[in-house]
């Protein structure tokens, strides 16, 4: 609905267009438009190119024709001209030779030696042998099939292990036996087809024939099994009184054809194509031969005469191909057909498409499939096996005509203002409209309008149709506001895409119908998307104009005409102001609007985000903001640039009850500091370790007090004389080697971590005193005795010494200030902690930190949460590393640097001020010592698996991640083992 009320009936899709009627008159149904599902439209039907004869080129005939074959490799096999030889095109030289006979093989073997004999082998020179068909099977044998002057039979090659042929003669009680055609048998084997007596026979893996039963109605003889009970009756079989092979004369009999097949095509294990010449009515039929029950039905009739098909795919550049068709060679032999083939409920079924597969110095010899690919044999004098190519060249009907359903107005006298229609009208071509309206209709029962579906009955208006004005191109698009780019069908007038506009005439009634005529020269045809027809006309005259200008009738029709067009403009503005709160909307708003609509959150969105990607940005940027500054919303600005599929749910607050990690990771340095980075879910650390052993027990904790911590160390060490000889614990490193190890390991497993920060001020302090010494004049006898002074564990007793430790407290320590600002954040007063403390500390700048157990507990468990907890949090905060997914081992290194920078900026753009990150790539597939087992893994097939290894690319790819064995495949285990 638009801003003045009008409405519109809507035909797009489909289902929609379904709905509308084909004109029959007299018995003769015009044709109607087809549905086009590549581009969602419709358009004229399509009709096969059929090329004509060249002058001069004479029609092929079956005498012209040579068996060939190609084996697994591409090497292709056929029978030479004067058919006493089979020649060969190999692969790896990119030429023809002569395969059999050739050379000192110019000869056939008259007499074979058996096992254990030594003759002298004699050789035949002469060949009296006529090669008439050939195939190659399953296995890799080049059977062909011969006649001669006194035998016929077949020669069997290994194609594998080479050597001379395999003789195999013809039964002699077999009826007569002329091979025309051949081709591979599915399990091993061939068929052959003889085209002389209209018989076909099957040929198992060993060349002896299949026994074919055929119901006849004369029963079978019985005879006795070779192998007898002792007692009882004799067992007996049914023997067929029938000879093996199908008889196809018999079968085209029953069903009241005849029959001169010509090829023959395995279409499955059921299903057995033949091709027929029929000279006599200058056509061509293909049978369909089912084996189950020998079900014998033909499947197509061509127009013309045929020579011979294959089924196989057209040669194609794309990576995806057409599906096998059935290519039928015509006997001009400069095209050939293609048959779609379908199967349903076991019947085959043919149909023409209109694709245009021409053909170029066809020599007719033969069509074949070369590596699922039709090949024809092209030149004069040098043969080349070319692949069939379809030529992008389409032929259409010229006319065609449909009839929209009923279109209800829901008022009486509805003047129905315009047609719109989504359209390529290109030149050549045009669509003509003719309408018709009324208040009443009648159903269709005698009628020339009938529904192409169904017989269904429909109701129709009465009134002649009345011809429209010519449809012209709109400059400034559709005319409904804010479409999306997906409806948009953007103006091309040389092409003649865009919304057609009409202006109906005359056309009051409640109901209106359509009909279109779409017109072509044969070569071009106009595509119809979408049809709008809007009611009822928003009539400028009637609102705002006197009556007196419509009083005349015609003067009066115009002068409403004359305004509407007015009013198409004006509603086409007015509609995009109303609409206008469409533009706020980023799920609607038009492509073109969606930089404005960032701009109003001071965004720049980023030139290669698709348009998807922008929309989803805008629709969650409060989100975005809101989180801005954290760990996910650092995470949230990396998806929207990496994530393929990025959806509403990734903008969502995160769970904390989750364990599984995205992709994209990112990880703060604190929380690796107990449990290890591999655990935390940096996989791509390189000082990560693998995951850390945690010894679990019960640790020392200020209950126990010194004398526990002794007693523990007394008791870890074997040596009960340590808890005697000390009186505390002293939180440094023994002086002793030997014992520096054990000291350690007792601290990691009693402690949960090892001191250092009160050994090392203890040392800094040492260093001080000794340059202290030093500076001072004739002060050398006493440096013994400040060297030897303790760390201070109170405030020294010695005014010089206490000087001296006031200078050296002045001087920057990390480690030392933050211990004091900690003890000062928790008792606030120097003299609460001298109290718990038990010392004399004269302010807090001036407290030393502890080489040494404090003696108290409330001082015990200061210094255990501060160096245990605070400082292993203090030395890993404000860092987190940021890990992006690497899923492939063919990734592009310069793709994965360009993400690495882009990474590093918006994180920069996005991290708090005062941290420190840095960005790197995981691996994200599942291997030990990396992932985590059910949070980051996918039991599947293992990562070295021969399909999921790349090649081997110098530079691109990782050695022992990749293949370079040659093509991959399930054959090739030895050499994937060996590459590995």
């Amino acid at each position: 609905m638009n801003v003045n009320d009008s409405r519109f009936h809507l035909l797009l899709g489909q289902d929609n267009w379904n709905r509308c009627l084909v004109r029959q008159d007299k018995g003769a149904v015009e044709p109607l438009p087809v549905w086009d599902a590549t581009r969602n439209e419709l358009r004229l039907q399509s009709k096969p190119v059929l090329l004509a004869a060249t002058p001069g080129e004479s029609p092929l005939t079956l005498d012209a024709r040579r068996s060939a074959a190609a084996d697994r490799y591409g090497n292709i096999y056929w029978i030479d001209t004067d058919q006493t030889g089979i020649r060969v095109w190999s692969v790896g030289s990119d030429s023809d030779s002569a395969f059999w006979p050739d050379g000192p093989m110019d000869c056939n073997f008259a007499h074979r030696p058996g096992h254990g004999e030594f003759e002298p082998v004699e050789l035949e020179t002469e060949n009296n042998q006529t090669f008439k068909a050939l195939a190659v099977t399953e296995d890799h044998y080049l059977v062909v099939a011969f006649t001669g002057q006194s035998n016929t039979g077949f020669l069997a090659f290994d194609l594998m292990a080479g050597g001379p042929p395999v003789e195999t003669l013809w039964p002699a009680s077999i009826p007569p036996f002329a091979p025309f055609d051949m081709t591979q048998r599915r399990g091993g084997g061939v068929w052959v087809l003889d085209h002389e007596n209209a018989h076909l026979w099957e040929l198992d893996r060993n060349l002896a024939v299949v026994s074919q039963t055929q119901d006849s109605g004369t029963p079978a003889a019985p005879e006795l099994d070779i192998f007898q009970p002792l007692e009882g009756p004799p067992r007996e079989h049914l023997v067929s009184a029938f000879p093996a092979g199908i008889d196809l004369a018999v079968l085209a009999a029953a069903i009241g054809e005849n029959i001169e097949p010509i090829s023959i095509e395995v279409l499955d294990e059921e299903n057995i194509l033949i091709l027929e010449l029929n000279q006599s009515e200058n056509q061509s039929r293909i049978f369909c031969l089912q084996r189950q029950g020998n079900n014998f039905r033909m499947a197509y009739k061509l127009d013309q005469l045929a020579h011979d098909f294959v089924l196989s795919k057209a040669y194609t550049h794309t990576v995806t191909a057409f599906l096998p068709q059935l290519f039928v060679v015509t006997a001009s032999g400069n095209q050939v057909l293609a048959l779609d083939v379908t199967k349903e409920t076991n019947v085959v079924a043919l149909s023409q498409t209109p694709e245009l597969f021409p053909l170029r110095l066809f020599g007719g010899r033969a069509v074949i499939k070369v590596k699922d690919t039709a090949r024809y044999d092209s030149g004069l004098k040098t043969i080349r096996w070319v692949p069939i190519v379809q030529q992008p060249r389409a032929s259409y009907h010229e006319t065609a005509e449909l009839v929209t359903p009923l279109f209800d107005g829901l008022e009486q006298q509805c003047t129905w203002d315009r047609l719109m229609l989504d359209a390529c009208i290109p030149s050549g071509s045009s669509i003509e409209v003719f309408c018709r309206a009324a208040d009443e209709t009648v159903p269709c029962e005698t009628s020339a309008l009938k529904s192409p579906l169904d017989n269904a009955e429909f109701c129709e208006i009465i009134d002649p149709w009345v011809e429209q004005p010519k449809l012209y191109l709109r400059g400034d698009g559709a005319e409904l506001p804010w479409l999306r780019v997906e409806a948009i069908r953007s103006t091309q007038r040389e092409a003649g895409i865009g919304t057609w506009e009409l202006l109906l005439q005359k056309m009051h009634g409640r109901y209106l119908q359509i009909r279109l005529r779409f017109n072509g020269n044969g070569m071009v045809t106009p595509r119809l998307r979408a049809l709008r027809a809007w009611y009822p006309r928003f009539s400028y005259s009637q609102r705002f104009l006197p009556a007196v200008y419509r009083e005349d009738p015609i003067a009066g029709d115009f002068l409403e005409r004359f305004l509407a067009n007015m009013e198409g403009m004006n509603t086409l503005i007015e509609d995009r102001i109303v609409q206008i709160q469409s533009l706020f909307d980023p799920r609607c708003a038009p492509a073109e609007a969606l930089e404005w609509l960032a701009g109003w959150f001071d965004l720049a969105l980023d030139p290669t985000w698709e348009e998807w990607r922008r929309r989803l940005f805008i629709k969650h940027a409060m989100d975005f903001f809101r989180w801005r500054g954290t760990a996910h919303g650092i995470r949230l600005a990396l998806a929207v640039a990496f994530e393929n599929c990025l959806t509403d749910e990734s903008f969502a607050d995160p769970n904390p009850d989750t364990l599984h990690l995205q992709s994209i990771r990112i990880v703060e340095t604190y929380q690796i500091r107990k449990v290890g980075a591999v655990v935390a879910g940096d996989a791509g650390r390189d000082d990560a370790g693998g995951f850390r052993i945690v010894k679990t027990g019960e640790q020392w904790s200020p209950q126990e007090d010194n004398e526990g911590l002794l007693k523990r160390y007394a008791e870890f060490m074997s040596d009960p004389q340590i808890a005697k000889q000390l009186n505390s614990f002293e939180l440094a490193p023994p002086s002793d080697v030997a014992v520096q190890e054990r000291w350690r390991q007792f601290c990691e497993q009693h402690l949960g971590f090892v001191p250092s920060i009160g050994a090392a001020d203890r040392q800094n302090w040492q260093r001080y005193l000794a340059l202290q010494v030093q500076t001072d004049d004739e002060q050398a006898p006493q440096t013994p005795n400040l060297i030897s002074t303790k760390y201070p564990s109170d405030w020294p007793k010695d005014s010089t010494l206490a000087e001296k430790w006031r200078t050296f407290s002045a001087l920057p320590n990390m480690t030392r200030r933050q211990w004091q600002d900690f003890l000062a954040r928790r008792y606030r007063h120097i003299a609460k902690l001298n109290m718990v403390y038990q010392t004399s500390w004269p302010a807090f700048d001036l407290i030393a930190l502890s080489d040494f157990l404090p003696e108290t507990n409330e001082a015990q468990t200061d210094w255990l949460q501060f160096e245990k907890h605070l400082l292993a949090i203090a030395r890993t905060a404000h860092r987190f590393s940021v890990l992006l997914p690497v899923m492939s081992v063919t990734e592009d290194p310069a793709e994965m640097e360009r993400h690495l920078q882009l990474a590093r900026r918006i994180v920069e753009l996005e991290k708090p001020a005062h941290t420190v990150f840095d960005v790197r790539f995981y691996w994200a597939l599942n291997r030990i010592g990396e992932a985590r087992l059910g949070l980051d893994t996918l039991l599947d097939v293992g990562s070295r698996a021969p399909q999921l290894l790349p090649d081997a690319v110098l530079g691109r790819v990782y050695l022992g991640a990749s293949f370079a064995g040659g093509p991959k495949s399930p054959t090739d285990t030895d050499r994937y083992l060996l590459n590995h």
